[in-house]
């Protein structure tokens, strides 16, 4: 069983540029039918107000307002980070360069959150020196880090024991943009990774592909046939070697405020469920879509699959 339920918003009130995890989903894993699931929270786009540590000093707890108690109590806590950690003092709160507020790494320990993806188009906001110490200020407050590597890691999945489930995470970004509807070019504003040529001091992109000399995602330009069956290969490989293992791709893909994904996007997460991922955990629309594979039932916010899709954990995705 597979159930997304809707946690919601926090009660406090939220200061001016606040950005909330709103959505929490909670994965509920019952690989052998068993009475206690295991429970696996995702969230979508993480980023706080830059300035909290200002107006709420050591309030670690405050970003998490009334969802705190139940993300401790979940088996494992996944963020997608949406910003850095460069610890730096942010000089325009009006500019497109995310940071966490200057010291308030706590805040993630406090909520329990035991991965945070860095597969983004925000981690080189700070260009590769804020990428450095986010992942130095992450290993320092014992947070794992996914979806940034050199070429030949950031393919391999972030393997997890999860109360005793083997999960395996698969983290990448693809450029997907909106279109124009008379000509159908791409519209490069809404492009997942834009280009920061009126950003000063900023790198020239949002997004880069890692290689053998230098970190960074598992990035494609664009959604293409070759480009699905590329990553339908890597994941079809490690289903064959670790059939017991409960997959979860994650994916940062697509404009912001779309509400549903389009025909090419469609295509790439039913192609990475046909390649065997259990589950698919997307972001970057900064609002809820769902998509639907299999055969399910859906009421109430929860999804039953139905038993006689594939082995004994059954495919649901869900794109954030």
């Amino acid at each position: 069983m597979l159930c997304f339920p809707y946690a919601g918003q926090g009660s406090k009130e939220v200061p001016t540029n606040m950005w909330r995890s709103v959505i929490l989903l909670n994965v509920l894993i019952s690989p052998l039918c068993q009475s206690s699931p295991v429970r696996i929270g995702l969230t979508g786009d993480v980023n706080l107000n830059a300035f909290i540590y200002e107006t709420h000093p050591g309030q670690y707890d405050y970003p998490w307002g009334n969802t705190l108690a139940t993300v401790k109590g979940l088996d494992a806590f996944l963020i997608n980070h949406e910003a850095t950690i460069a610890n730096v003092v942010m000089d325009d709160p009006n500019n497109f360069q995310m940071e966490d507020p200057v010291n308030f790494t706590q805040t993630f320990v406090e909520a329990g959150v035991d991965v945070i993806s860095l597969a983004n188009n925000h981690q080189f906001d700070y260009n590769r020196t804020g990428l450095n110490e986010t992942l130095k200020t992450a290993a320092d407050f014992g947070i794992g880090v996914a979806g940034l590597g050199y070429e030949d890691e950031v393919r391999k999945p972030l393997l997890l024991d999860v109360a005793g489930v083997p999960v395996a995470l698969f983290t990448m970004v693809l450029m997907n943009c909106e279109h124009d509807p008379k000509t159908g070019a791409d519209i490069p504003h809404t492009c997942t990774c834009g280009a920061n040529e009126t950003r000063k001091g900023m790198m020239k992109q949002q997004c880069y592909a890692a290689t053998k000399d230098k970190q960074g995602q598992w990035f494609y330009p664009g959604i293409t046939d070759d480009y699905i069956m590329e990553i339908q290969s890597t994941i079809y490989a490690f289903r064959a070697a670790n059939p017991s293992t409960f997959i979860l791709t994650y994916l940062h893909v697509g404009p912001n405020f779309q509400w549903s994904p389009d025909p090419t996007r469609r295509a790439l997460l039913r192609g990475i469920v046909d390649a065997g991922s259990d589950a698919v955990w997307g972001t970057s629309s900064h609002h809820i879509q769902v998509s639907l594979i299999g055969s399910l039932a859906c009421r109430n916010g929860f999804c039953f699959c139905d038993p006689a899709l594939r082995g004994s954990f059954r495919p649901l995705l869900l794109y954030k």
